[in-house]
């Protein structure tokens, strides 16, 4: 599957998209939030917003029917607010695309679209859910309105191929720096941070060190936000941290 074909497919089965949906949960919706600010940024003739996967099937959008596009991101493919979210879309008409990188999960049930993304270390940046979904918003941005920065996209992917394994290094290397038990510095140098294997002190010196500051609401969540106090991700206590964010910090 490739986002140029993907989306040509679903102009010549729905016409001109006029709004796009990308829902998910904690590190997932992360990793949709580029596309979704290229659209904001980009796209003059349709609208894009970003949900988390509860939200969108609470508070679901008028505007969600036939020319809607819901991209919606399930890791383990068993999200049952994001698999909740796609059924309800698919009901109201829209096309739905499900990125997961577990074949045969509950979000891979032959219903809608599902990408079926590799996982691990290695894994091009174009191939995994953040490049996946820039290059359907870059494709859906070009052959609907024409976009001359779609080549440049393409490369500047392959570019992170190059950069990424470095930034890793150093990020994983202050980690470990951190005066953490054993236990914790594991999870902290995991890409994906189980934080419930940190008490509370140690999830504040985390993410200062990484220059996000934390806001712990209440015993079940942790609020993170990044520079301006934007909002990156509610999840309870497990966060994944974008490494774009990382290094931009």
């Amino acid at each position: 599957m490739n986002a140029h074909d993907l989306v040509q497919e679903i102009i010549e089965r729905k016409g001109k998209i006029e709004n796009v949906f990308w829902i998910a949960c904690g590190g997932s919706m992360i990793d949709l939030m580029p596309a979704n600010e290229l659209l904001k940024r980009e796209a003059t003739t349709f609208t894009s917003t970003v949900y988390t996967a509860r939200e969108f099937c609470l508070m679901a959008p008028k505007s969600l029917g036939e020319k809607s596009l819901v991209i919606a991101c399930s890791h383990s493919g068993n999200t049952q607010e994001v698999v909740d979210g796609c059924e309800m879309a698919l009901a109201a008409g829209a096309e739905v695309v499900a990125l997961t990188d577990c074949e045969g999960s509950k979000i891979d049930n032959g219903k809608w679209t599902t990408w079926v993304y590799p996982w691990g270390e290695g894994v091009p940046q174009a191939e995994v859910p953040q490049g996946i979904g820039a290059l359907i918003a870059a494709e859906l941005l070009d052959q609907q309105e024409g976009y001359e920065a779609l080549a440049d996209m393409y490369e500047g992917l392959k570019q992170m191929d190059a950069l990424l394994p470095a930034a890793r290094e150093k990020v994983n290397a202050e980690l470990g720096a951190l005066d953490l038990d054993d236990g914790a510095r594991g999870a902290a140098l995991a890409h994906d941070v189980d934080l419930g294997a940190l008490d509370e002190a140690e999830v504040l010196e985390v993410t200062a060190h990484l220059g996000v500051a934390a806001d712990p609401r209440d015993a079940n969540g942790l609020s993170l936000v990044g520079h301006g106090k934007r909002k990156l991700c509610t999840c309870g206590w497990h966060v994944r941290f974008s490494l774009a964010e990382v290094v931009c910090s």
